[in-house]
């Protein structure tokens, strides 16, 4: 098991999980009207439920609708390697994976070929799922977040 997962090579901006469109969009809009890039990450295990082409779609929706917006789709494969493999031939270019997988190195091997980032953990996110507003609390969180 690795001990010792590589720095991403980038640090991101805030991230917001998304289940559906609704709150992909609420998200955006906070984004958009405060001028800022967002990191919009599936909820967890999306991939093996979901699906990379439904985490595909939603990036479609948010190129379409909010080109204004600098955003990156990072698609949760839990603990899963091969659901990351699957992202990685869909096309994803961005994949969470649970740092603690004996395939990791293998998997970041074969995504770092793809020209797919890797990532073993996040930081901090934000649900909006159950907020009566979420536009406005995305935006609280975003404006709260540095």
């Amino acid at each position: 098991m690795p001990t010792d997962i590589p720095a991403p090579p980038s640090v991101l901006p805030p991230a917001i999980v998304i289940h559906g469109v609704d709150q992909l969009r609420a998200a955006l809009t906070a984004a958009a009207d405060l001028h800022r890039p967002l990191t919009v990450v599936s909820f967890p295990g999306a991939a093996g439920s979901a699906g990379a082409s439904w985490f595909r779609a939603m990036a479609a929706i948010a190129a379409a609708e909010f080109p204004q917006v600098p955003v990156t789709m990072v698609l949760d494969c839990g603990d899963r390697p091969g659901h990351a493999l699957a992202a990685i031939r869909a096309g994803v270019r961005h994949i969470l994976l649970a740092g603690n997988v004996p395939a990791w190195p293998r998997v970041q091997a074969i995504a770092e070929a793809s020209g797919v980032t890797l990532r073993g953990s996040l930081g901090p996110v934000f649900e909006p799922r159950f907020f009566r507003d979420p536009i406005r609390a995305c935006r609280d969180w975003l404006t709260a977040t540095p």
